[in-house]
């Protein structure tokens, strides 16, 4: 978890699969989170409470 942390971008590696509870809530000021297509799973509240996320990248399939 990275609560409270200034982080200009949020770059997920291609091969991670899976983004685990809270990893990134509380995080502010990035202006890009980047997710590659090897995500297929977001846990619990992940961006919970992330301010001015700016753009998201995500290169996966939507859920329908």
């Amino acid at each position: 978890m990275v609560k409270g942390s200034w982080i200009r971008y949020i770059d997920i590696q291609e091969g991670v699969t899976r983004i685990g509870n809270y990893a990134f809530a509380g995080s502010v000021g990035h202006t890009r989170t980047y997710i590659p297509a090897s995500v297929t799973e977001v846990g619990s509240k992940a961006f919970y409470t992330t301010g001015n996320s700016g753009e998201i990248v995500f290169l996966g399939d939507a859920p329908i």
